[in-house]
């Protein structure tokens, strides 16, 4: 009984004693917690005694390799934390205050500071505790990157905000959505083309929904799948359902290199148009999402009835006319087809409301700024879906509407304004006759610019769009217009974000565990950027998973983004948190670097003792530094492939 006191009193000591009064503090919260073995647990810490000993619930384990697996209950020993992550919104002020620690607190053990002042610029900090493996004491570490100035976005800095409609303002029931359309292509593709109905006709499964995902790239001609590293090679790939190993890959694409996927990495509209975008295409929005398994089976049954794979497939023409045959404007007009008829008899199948509360933040923007909608739909479609979402009066929302926008053309092109008439092109409008409350269709972003020079009465009016596509919407105005862009990305929720326990409801959809994150990439050197998470901190300011996450936030309070550079390793445009997915892990090359050298004597001869330590040390370095070499040579990229 003396024995059990003891340890009490010897706990409840270093809760008041030591900074283990922070992790007491996130018990109920969802967190993260790194261990020393490179693996991280990421999910409720549900108890946390003294000795700094952890129980966590609905949790998601991630080992070195950067494997994921569920558990309901996690149990970590205090030895094996390296991080445990405070949540941002745990106050570091309240629980380091001396009423909260007591007397005989931590102020006096560790010297911190005590003063408000001084306390805000430790809030600032963003602290994670750190478990020194040598004396077992705890203290604080604050990220490098933070102590720098990062950059600030704040929506009171722009005089004209415009949006994209389709997934950014309007949002879809992507399951049924996608279903829908799905089922569409391959009715078309096995009635209208001849097309072999025993895949195409199949229902879809799981391991079909598994193939899918935004901003894979597709080789028409040999029947391939892709997935591209930021600069342009080929860390994944199928032949149609079929998951390539790596010898294969390299077979396909020696050195996992293609020149059309080279050609795209230094200038992505580079396939939009033109001679190569019959051999390679890449689809970034939910229409085009029932592609990936159209594709897929049109392949194995192109294989199937051959006996074997084909030298050359030569379908995409029949997927051209597929998808005209679907989304061509004249189809909405026209009442024909069996896309928009469908949606526009029951809209509430397939469309989700949108959030007063997101009209009403718009509405205040309108009050201060000039607001404006650019969307490649035609008005006639654009009228079925948003007097749904919106309201009949939906069009007061902007200032000024473009529709048939033809995005990304809009922002690299100078094709003319149109005025309307029964929804279709009238007559060319030039950039001094745009009016406002008027809709358009065409133009192009030179004269709407001149349009906001007119209207605001800035000669150098700033602008920012908000979109969902990472080509028309993102990378198309950033780079070849002068205006700054943030994205509205599904898949940050879908996949989850740090300290949030937020679900999406169409993840199964947006989510492949075959492909893996659509942030990020595993590869034999640790995790990197994906091809599309590279787009989206080199040319956005944030990216969000949808607009709910920032109405309520005042337009004048400032938001950390992206610093728009290669080694933004912090990513703190992801608001209002980093997905999960996204695990900043240095190399163990890196980690070779950062090992402390055996100290070196001076002003007295070394032992024998001491020089054969650092020999070993040196040729353990070199040997372990050789075999990462010869792997990387040997493999330059991971490959998540299945046989």
């Amino acid at each position: 009984m003396c024995s059990s006191y003891a340890s009490e009193k010897q706990e409840r000591y270093f809760f008041y004693n030591s900074l283990a009064i922070l992790l007491k503090a996130v018990e109920g919260e969802r967190t993260s917690v790194d261990l020393r073995n490179e693996a991280s647990i990421y999910g409720t810490v549900e108890q946390a005694d003294g000795y700094m000993n952890i129980v966590m619930k609905d949790c998601i384990f991630t080992d070195p390799r950067g494997d994921s697996f569920k558990y309901e209950i996690f149990f970590v020993q205090a030895r094996n934390i390296r991080y445990v992550h405070i949540p941002p919104h745990v106050s570091i002020i309240i629980l380091l205050s001396p009423k909260t620690c007591g007397s005989h607190s931590i102020f006096r053990r560790f010297r911190l500071p005590v003063t408000e002042q001084q306390l805000g610029r430790v809030e600032l900090c963003n602290f994670s505790i750190e478990k020194h493996q040598s004396r077992g004491k705890f203290s604080t570490s604050c990220p490098r990157s933070i102590q720098r100035a990062m950059g600030e976005f704040r929506f009171s800095d722009y005089d004209c905000i415009g949006f994209d409609l389709d997934s950014t303002i309007l949002q879809y029931n992507m399951t049924n959505l996608i279903s829908l359309g799905y089922d569409v292509i391959a009715e078309f593709l096995v009635n209208k083309k001849g097309y072999n109905p025993k895949h195409l006709k199949k229902p879809l499964t799981e391991k079909d929904l598994d193939l899918m995902q935004k901003g894979l790239f597709y080789d028409f001609e040999r029947g391939n799948i892709l997935k591209l590293t930021p600069d342009g090679k080929i860390h994944n790939a199928s032949h149609g359902s079929r998951f390539l190993n790596t010898e294969e890959i390299e077979r396909y694409y020696p050195n996992r290199e293609w020149e059309l996927c080279t050609l795209f990495s230094k200038d992505p509209l580079v396939t939009w148009n033109g001679p190569l975008s019959m051999k390679m295409r890449t689809w970034l929005c939910c229409f085009d999402m029932p592609a990936a398994i159209a594709f897929a089976r049109v392949v194995d049954t192109l294989d199937e009835d051959n006996g074997k794979p084909l030298d050359k497939y030569n379908f995409l023409s029949d997927f051209l006319d597929a998808f005209s045959d679907m989304y061509a404007r004249e189809q909405v007009k026209n009442n024909d087809g069996n896309f928009f008829p469908a949606v526009k008899k029951n809209p509430a199948k397939y469309i989700h409301k949108c959030k007063p509360e997101t009209l009403d933040w718009i509405r205040r923007i309108k009050e201060k700024k000039k607001t404006f909608l650019i969307t490649g739909s035609n008005l006639d479609f654009v009228e079925i879906t948003t007097s749904y979402a919106f309201g009949e009066n939906w069009k007061s929302l902007f200032d000024i509407i473009v529709c048939y926008a033809k995005k990304p053309g809009f922002f690299t092109d100078s094709r003319p304004f149109y005025s309307l008439k029964d929804c279709y092109e009238d007559k060319a409008v030039t950039s001094e006759e745009l009016e406002v409350g008027k809709v358009y269709n065409q133009g192009n972003w030179k004269d709407l610019f001149q349009f906001f020079v007119r209207t605001t009465g800035v000669s150098n009016p700033r602008c920012l769009y908000v979109g969902d596509n990472l080509l028309q919407d993102i990378y198309a105005p950033s780079k070849y217009s002068n205006c700054d862009t943030m994205v509205i990305s599904d898949e940050q929720l879908a996949e989850g974000m740090l300290h949030h326990h937020l679900v999406h409801s169409d993840e199964e959809m947006l989510t492949s565990k075959s492909w893996g994150s659509f942030f990020s990439l595993k590869t034999s050197n640790g995790d990197k950027d994906s091809f599309w998470n590279n787009i989206i901190k080199k040319h956005s300011k944030l990216c969000i998973p949808e607009l709910a996450m920032i109405i309520n936030k005042p337009l004048d309070e400032p938001l950390k983004c992206f610093i728009q550079e290669h080694d933004d390793r912090e990513l703190h445009g992801f608001h209002p948190a980093k997905p999960v997915t996204i695990r900043i892990i240095p190399s163990i090359k890196e980690q070779l670097r950062k090992l402390p050298c055996l100290p070196v004597r001076t002003g007295s001869k070394r032992t024998f003792k001491e020089k054969r330590a650092e020999r070993n040390q040196a040729q353990g370095l070199a040997a372990v530094s050789k075999i990462l070499d010869e792997k990387i040579k040997n493999q330059p990229e991971a490959s998540t492939s299945n046989t």
